[in-house]
């Protein structure tokens, strides 16, 4: 059982329908990838794998709100996928989003809480965190 503490880049959108509906995505890159580590790239990398079930980057996760009605400021959405791997080993993950929108018709900004997991037979990884996009 350990925690650290990691530091990465977002990206998102907020794209808007002709109606007001609108959708939120956002993506953080490169989770669990350290850099300048010697010796195998995978004895750095803090994460499982989504292939293999085993030690690696995470890599890229974008969560994503789905279609949220004109008027309401808050979004959240949860997805989950099971999946079986190689060597009879299933890998299960859950990205969940929850956040507002704020501004106005010329100025948007999103603020919203991201939670990933992802859970082998044998070992479970969970990161949280916050992005912020404006405009």
């Amino acid at each position: 059982n350990y925690h650290w503490t990691e530091g990465t880049g977002v990206t998102g959108q907020v794209v808007f329908d002709g109606v007001g509906r609108y959708t939120v995505s956002i993506t953080a890159d490169n989770l669990g990838k350290s850099t300048g580590c010697a010796g195998l790239s995978s004895s750095c990398e803090h994460g499982l794998d989504p292939f293999m079930g085993g030690r690696g980057a995470i890599g890229s996760v974008t969560w994503t709100s789905g279609t949220v009605n004109a008027g309401v400021p808050h979004f959240s959405r949860n997805n989950v996928t099971n999946e079986a791997i190689n060597r009879g080993l299933r890998i299960a993950t859950k990205k969940s989003m929850q956040g507002h929108l704020f501004g106005t018709s010329s100025h948007v900004e999103v603020g919203a809480n991201l939670e990933f997991s992802r859970e082998t037979n044998n070992q479970m990884i969970m990161m949280s965190g916050t992005a912020v996009l404006s405009e």
